[in-house]
C-alpha cells in the first residue's frame, strides 16, 4: 500500500478504511482510526492524508456555506438592494444562509446515522429489536426484514439512549433539544416549501444560519458525551468556530515525520 501511495500521482488512489484495514493495522499512526466509520475514504499522499465521509462532507458544506453567508453579510449596508447588483448579492447571501440551516441538519442526521450503524454492527450484546431499530428495519408479518421510518428525533433520543453505557440521552424539553426542533421547524420549511410559506422562506437570514450551525455542532459534543464510556472523544472532523466567526475546516491530516518512517515497514494483520 506504501508503495503504491508513493508511485502514483498524488490523490489519485483512494481506499476506504475498510480495504485498509485488510493489510494494515493503522491505528498505530492516526490515534481516531477505530472511531472511523468503515466507509470512510481516504487519499493517500506524501505525509498527508486526505479524508472523506459522509458526515464529514456535510459539515464541510455547512461550515463553506456559512463562511460565505458570513463573508457575503459583509455588504449588507444601507442601499445595497437599491440596484440590480445588490438585488443579487442579497439573494447570493439569502440562499448561503438556507444552505447553512439544511446542511447542519444533514451533518448531524449523517453523524447519528454512523454512529447508529457502528453500534448494530460491533455490539454483540444487543437485542434483535434494539438491532433492527438502529438500522432502521423491521420485520412484517410475512417475516420478511424490511425498512422502517426512524424520525431524526427519535434517533437522537431513543437512539442515542441504546447506545450510551448508562442510558443518557437529550431532555427534550431543554437546551440544545429545543433549539434543534426550533432548527428542524426551518429547515423544514425549507425543503417542504409551499406558497403560504414563501415571505417566511425570504426572511431566513445569517442569524438563525449561524444558530443552526453552532446548534448541530453542540448536539454533536452532547452526543459523544452521552455515549462516551470513560473519555469523552470528539469526531476527528468537528470544529468550533474561531474567534473571528469562521469555521476553518482542514480535511487533511498530517503524519507526523518519525511515525511516517514506520508506516514504510508493513504491519500485517
Amino acid at each position: 500500500l506504501f508503495k503504491i501511495s508513493n508511485n502514483i500521482s498524488k490523490f489519485e488512489f483512494a481506499f476506504t478504511k475498510e480495504e485498509i484495514d485488510d493489510v494494515l493495522d493503522f491505528s498505530h499512526f492516526i490515534e481516531f482510526w477505530d472511531k472511523l466509520p468503515g466507509y470512510t475514504i481516504l487519499f493517500l499522499g506524501s505525509n498527508n492524508i486526505l479524508i472523506s465521509s459522509p458526515e464529514f462532507d456535510l459539515f464541510e458544506s455547512a461550515c463553506w456555506f456559512h463562511n460565505e453567508a458570513l463573508k457575503s453579510n459583509d455588504m449588507n449596508v444601507d442601499g445595497w438592494e437599491e440596484d440590480l447588483f445588490g438585488q443579487k448579492q442579497s439573494i447570493h447571501h439569502k440562499n448561503m444562509c438556507r444552505q447553512t440551516i439544511i446542511n447542519s441538519f444533514l451533518f448531524l442526521e449523517a453523524f447519528i446515522n454512523s454512529l447508529a450503524y457502528d453500534f448494530a454492527e460491533k455490539n454483540k450484546n444487543i437485542s434483535k429489536e434494539d438491532k433492527l431499530f438502529l438500522t432502521e428495519k423491521t420485520i412484517n408479518k410475512q417475516g420478511k426484514k424490511v425498512q422502517r421510518f426512524v424520525s431524526i428525533e427519535d434517533k437522537l433520543h431513543k437512539w442515542v439512549k441504546i447506545m450510551s453505557p448508562r442510558s443518557e440521552t437529550f431532555d427534550k424539553g431543554r437546551l440544545p433539544f429545543q433549539d434543534f426542533k426550533e432548527i428542524k421547524k426551518v429547515r423544514d420549511t425549507i425543503i417542504h416549501l409551499t406558497n403560504k410559506k414563501v415571505e417566511y422562506f425570504r426572511s431566513i437570514n445569517l442569524e438563525f444560519a449561524q444558530k443552526a450551525l453552532d446548534v448541530s455542532v453542540e448536539m454533536v459534543k452532547e452526543i459523544a458525551r452521552f455515549i462516551s464510556h470513560d473519555k469523552v472523544e470528539y469526531p476527528f472532523w468537528l470544529k468550533d468556530k474561531d474567534e473571528d466567526g469562521f469555521y476553518n475546516v482542514s480535511r487533511y491530516y498530517k503524519i507526523d515525520d518519525d511515525v511516517f518512517e514506520k508506516l514504510k515497514e508493513p504491519i500485517i494483520n
